[in-house]
């Protein structure tokens, strides 16, 4: 074949040779040239870890809650917004207290506002009752856990400390150096490991980009999606649709923490047998502030009446 382009010269291309249904590796689309060799196992091993640590620091916050929930049409068009602000209290070795603040943009009224906080008060009554039976059951699953580490240990089949199921299912590779949240940055496209065959495993499918902070050791943002589709019961329980998709973010405090910023999923589902549809729901995480955890540390602001007024504390 010869291309003449507007007097540049003639080109002349030949063709030597074809090759058929050779098929074409993933890496070969990969960026050309890493910003420098890292350890990319050890990178993830301190990863992990801070995770951890970062996971267990969480219950020492109280945080505002925004969830936001879609619905989406076919062509594309929000057919539901439902928008809902929380107060959230964690409290170690159960669930966090959540008290709703507005919906839709709408704070709550005087009457449903005091019953929303008798019922957050009842709960943090409840919690400080069982605070005792709570830790037993944490002590006596961390006994449990331990059991089953050193029964994997004499079996010689112990995992790396701080490995994730995700480090172990997935491949980092490209590295690369940006700025994010004008901090620096390793990034890493990510996608699963060749040979990894387990159907069920959800992040087995997952392909994407993870956004590193190489001084702190923390994950900034994180972006997957699903690359093939995934049922669970052959398609009757719940088929996800390729595309769907999550990010995620962590933001750094001004002491140095790590705590999640913004969360948000977009998927195409069907559940059962009943039909399904597009979903986008998105949290953001804001206002932490530092509390020891304890059911005794929470202060909470007694509602607002109809008038204005405070409600009297009894």
């Amino acid at each position: 074949m010869t291309i003449n382009n507007g007097g540049t010269g003639e080109l002349t291309f030949l063709l030597q040779h074809a090759s058929y249904n050779t098929g074409i590796t993933d890496s070969t689309f990969d960026p050309p040239g890493a910003a420098e060799a890292l350890d990319v196992r050890a990178l993830l091993r301190e990863v992990s870890f801070n995770q951890d640590q970062l996971e267990q620091r969480f219950t020492e916050y109280s945080f505002i809650q925004k969830e936001t929930s879609r619905e989406i049409n076919g062509k594309g068009e929000v057919k539901k917004e439902t928008v809902k602000v929380f107060e959230v209290f964690p409290i170690p070795n159960r669930d966090a207290v959540m008290k709703l603040l507005s919906e839709n943009g709408v704070p709550l009224s005087g009457e449903r506002a005091a019953k929303e906080q008798k019922r957050v008060e009842e709960e943090f009554a409840k919690a400080e009752r069982d605070k005792d039976k709570d830790e037993q059951k944490v002590v006596n699953r961390r006994t449990e856990r331990q059991r089953k580490r050193e029964a994997k240990a004499k079996k010689g089949d112990d995992d790396d400390i701080g490995i994730s199921v995700f480090l172990r299912v997935c491949e980092f590779v490209s590295p690369r150096r940006e700025r994010f949240r004008d901090r620096e940055a390793v990034v890493f496209d990510f996608r699963p490991r060749p040979g990894f065959n387990r159907q069920e495993e959800l992040i087995s499918k997952l392909v994407g980009v993870v956004w590193i902070d190489p001084a702190d050791k923390q994950v900034m943002r994180l972006e997957a999606r699903l690359a093939e589709g995934f049922k669970m019961g052959g398609g009757l329980l719940v088929n996800l649709k390729p595309g769907a998709a999550m990010v995620m973010e962590q933001t750094r405090m001004v002491e140095g923490v790590w705590l999640p910023r913004l969360a948000q999923i977009n998927l195409s589902v069907k559940v059962l047998l009943f039909g399904g549809g597009d979903y986008n729901q998105t949290y953001e995480w804001s206002d932490y502030k530092h509390v020891s955890g304890d059911v005794g540390d929470y202060k909470l602001d007694a509602p607002k009446r109809e008038t204005g007024e405070d409600v009297k504390k009894p």
